[in-house]
């Protein structure tokens, strides 16, 4: 593989990748993702940073990306065309349909051209796999990306078509658009002046008055632009007036609907953790139920994170337990992201259920999480891992049924060695101080037999990663 296909010095970096994807694929096609610990997540990583050390050539090799129906499921696809067939079916790359969206196809050719580019296909990919940008790796690789689209982007399309693809978009979007080049960091700049004034105003409207002048404005704004100073409204929830809080509330929350899906699924995930601040334990009841019935209008691909949150804060519900079913029923019938996660904060709550109720309410968020594949059901039972309590000499969820613990343990099993590893190592930090010195060493073994890992000394204790966000 020539050297002119990456950026200088990167070729070493680049190949290890190649490496990565043949070790993924295969891990894929065998149907578990234990090859040297590898999952489908670490393909979609190694596709984003191999695109970013490409060159301008490199990337000017792949085609434009193809839709591709069959088989499975509809992906888009770009082909490495150098004319050497081995080398080419190694480097033909593969990614979930990005959700353009926005009524994108509306535009002369704009959504053929952004659907086809693969820099901008990459962005989208680190974007969804890593939402709140925490990766330092992909953090570093959209750098890279942007950096490509920079130098190769110029828009044929006029302004009057920019803006009105800017009339669609998320903030997020604005923001990402306007570091592409100079002719998009300018072309909203009376808008940005604009929101980061009304900003300013949120921050100083104390009075009902003020609140509806600055809300007015904030209403005159492109969507895309308003989700920031109401974002402003919600922070300084806390420090207004009792007789003031509500209606602050509720006038959010309404203008929330109007926005970009993206944008509305963070302001409401704000707004719920304003609930507490409300006067009263029916203000709040009512907040919280009309919030839920708000975000389960919103499109599913963005109701993971408000969902979390509502689940996090459900003491606020007239019923928990019926509030349970409800979420329960809800991300059942509908393919909600990161739901893996929702159910693990699901099964938090159940210690609060009356306890002939527990058994059954467990035992349901288990059947929902081996609905899931399997890295999600990873993500869900390291969660739940935490939850595992010492009762009378044995480890026990809050239920104290035996064959609770044993039916977790028994999930945890089927899973790939680096789960069962997590799980090992999170479950071991439950031990410690729970366990008499001189027992802790038979029952890590126990651990290790059970799950078929090795929990050294320097193990015992569970890493950053591993730690309760």
């Amino acid at each position: 593989m020539r050297d002119h296909l990456f950026e200088h010095g990167t070729k070493q970096s680049a190949l290890q990748q190649v490496a990565a994807l043949a070790l993924a694929r295969e891990a894929q096609r065998q149907g578990y993702g234990d090859v040297l610990g590898l999952t489908s997540q670490d393909l979609r990583m190694a596709q984003i940073l191999l695109i970013s050390l490409l060159s301008q050539v490199g990337v000017d090799t792949f085609m434009h990306g193809e839709l591709r129906h069959d088989p499975g499921p509809e992906a888009l696809e770009f082909r490495f065309d150098s004319g050497r067939e081995s080398l080419d079916t190694l480097m033909t790359l593969s990614f979930p349909v990005p959700n353009l969206g926005y009524e994108l196809n509306d535009l002369p050719r704009g959504g053929e051209q952004l659907l086809s580019s693969l820099v901008v296909t990459a962005l989208d990919e680190a974007r969804d796999l890593d939402p709140k940008g925490l990766n330092c790796e992909i953090q570093a690789a959209v750098t890279r990306l942007n950096s490509h689209a920079s130098a190769s982007v110029q828009s044929e399309l006029p302004p009057e078509v920019l803006r009105k693809i800017h009339s669609y978009m998320p903030r997020r979007d604005l923001d990402a658009m306007r570091c592409v080049n100079t002719e998009f960091s300018i072309l909203d700049a009376r808008e940005v002046a604009k929101f980061k004034v009304l900003m300013e105003r949120a921050a100083n409207a104390n009075s009902r008055k003020d609140f509806q002048a600055v809300l007015d404005d904030i209403q005159k704004l492109l969507p895309g632009y308003r989700q920031k100073p109401l974002a402003t409204f919600v922070d300084f929830i806390p420090k207004l007036a009792e007789d003031q809080r509500l209606t602050r509330f509720y006038r959010v929350l309404a203008a929330a609907k109007q926005l970009n899906a993206v944008d509305t699924a963070r302001l409401l995930t704000a707004l719920v953790g304003r609930i507490s601040w409300l006067p009263s334990d029916y203000a709040r009841e009512q907040a919280f139920t009309h919030t839920l019935d708000t975000v389960e209008q919103i499109s599913i691909e963005h109701q993971s994170e408000p969902l979390a949150a509502l689940v996090k804060n459900c003491y606020h519900a007239s019923d928990e337990v019926q509030f349970f079913d409800r979420m329960r029923t809800h991300i059942k019938q509908h393919n909600v992201p990161e739901r893996g996660i929702v159910l693990a904060r699901l099964f938090a709550k159940i210690s609060y259920h009356p306890e002939e109720k527990m058994f059954t309410s467990y035992q349901q968020i288990f059947d929902a999480v081996e609905q899931l594949d399997k890295p999600d059901q990873g993500k869900a039972l390291i969660e739940i891992a935490r939850k595992v309590q010492r009762v009378r000499g044995s480890f026990r969820f809050r239920d104290l049924k035996r064959d609770t613990f044993d039916r977790f343990l028994g999930m945890v099993e089927q899973l790939s060695f680096t789960d069962r590893q997590k799980i090992g190592k999170v479950l071991a930090y439950q031990f410690e101080g729970r366990v008499y010195s001189s027992e802790l060493p038979r029952v890590l073994r126990d651990v290790e037999s059970r799950l078929g890992v090795s929990l050294t000394e320097k193990e015992k204790q569970p890493s950053k990663a591993c730690s309760l966000q």
